[in-house]
């Protein structure tokens, strides 16, 4: 009997051992575990018991290797739950040792957590997208590079730069996945609206949702097309029919999806405000202060029309906060420097 728990025991520990040494991705459908041994635009390659799997980019939620430092994995952990700033000053302590993989992660965290501070006005955005050069240059067949891009087109949004923006945006387009290629005309066409051209914008959202496909993720950029689409619809003289349009996308949307409710609450409050409605505005600006405020650039946004409309409610005092609160945390924002 003793012989027999000996041998069990050994066994479980050799199996954890085992488990524990492993590189690991996260999926949307559950886990793998192997050795990580190459990398694509457009997926990670897993050695698992030496055969090759490949793991499309668009499954993947989260990766860690197994002899990355641990403050890698803490910095990753606390960049996920937007502690930007913490995961920046943890990295900034970290000297990166390892395998090529495992550089190229310290070296896109680092500039994703910059990249996200500086959309909110936290950081220097001129650094950031240097930080993201630097990125690509050194890891042109990254698995995070269709990420990257995305912040660039971003930080170059936030500076007015909309011809190198569509330029970002255009080589997400290249990518194999369908979802990642609709998220390319979805941010393009967001681009368009920060240019007043509505038209043109609500065109290439048409086009996301004429997209036939079975993919989730497609199913998510359209939703996204929704919302970008009933802002189109609102500054082009229809703001109920907006509102109408966003409806559905909230009631349907998952409700750890910050960045997709925040978008959403947001245009809501822009359709309301094109009707002419400030409390129904200020409801929906305020959905995104107090629930979904873990989107920075959102939730910089919700902050000025809420400074606005608390005191077409008639209380400026709240109005006060609100715009205190957005000079203290988006200090550098686009948002904090209207009037």
């Amino acid at each position: 009997m003793r012989n027999t728990l000996r041998l069990l025991s050994l066994t479980l520990i050799a199996a954890l051992t085992g488990l524990a040494s492993a590189d690991q991705v996260r999926t949307e459908s559950g886990g793998q575990t192997g050795n990580i041994v190459n990398s694509t635009k457009d997926a990670l390659i897993l050695n698992k018991s030496g055969s090759p799997v490949e793991i499309p980019i668009e499954e993947i939620v989260t990766v860690s290797f197994d002899d990355e430092p641990f403050a890698l994995k803490q910095a990753r952990q606390e960049a996920a739950n937007g502690q930007l700033q913490d995961a920046l000053d943890r990295l900034k302590k970290l000297d990166p040792t390892g395998t090529d993989l495992i550089k190229q992660e310290f070296e896109y965290l680092k500039a994703y957590c910059t990249a996200r501070l500086a959309l909110a006005g936290s950081a220097d955005a001129n650094e950031a997208t240097n930080l993201l050069f630097k990125f690509a240059q050194s890891a042109p067949n990254s698995w995070h590079f269709y990420e990257a891009a995305e912040l660039l087109g971003d930080l170059a949004v936030s500076q007015q730069q909309y011809d190198r923006a569509t330029q970002f945006y255009g080589s997400i387009a290249n990518a194999k996945a369908a979802d990642f290629k609709a998220r390319a005309r979805v941010l393009a066409a967001r681009a368009l609206i920060a240019q007043d051209k509505y038209a043109e914008a609500q065109k290439m959202y048409d086009d996301v949702l004429g997209l036939q496909s079975p993919s989730p993720g497609v199913a998510r950029q359209k939703d996204f097309a929704t919302v970008g689409k009933a802002i189109c619809v609102a500054e082009l003289g229809k703001p109920a029919d907006g509102v109408k349009m966003i409806q559905p996308v909230i009631e349907r949307a998952n409700p750890k999806d910050i960045d997709l409710f925040s978008a959403a609450y947001n245009a809501l409050g822009r359709c309301y405000l094109k009707s002419n409605q400030p409390k129904d505005a200020l409801l929906a600006y305020l959905h995104t202060d107090i629930l979904f405020y873990g989107n920075p650039e959102a939730h910089a946004e919700a902050l000025y029309y809420m400074s606005k409309l608390w005191k077409e409610v008639n209380d400026p005092d709240k109005g006060v906060a609100a715009y205190d609160l957005l000079r203290s945390r988006y200090s550098g924002s686009r948002w904090a420097s209207m009037n």
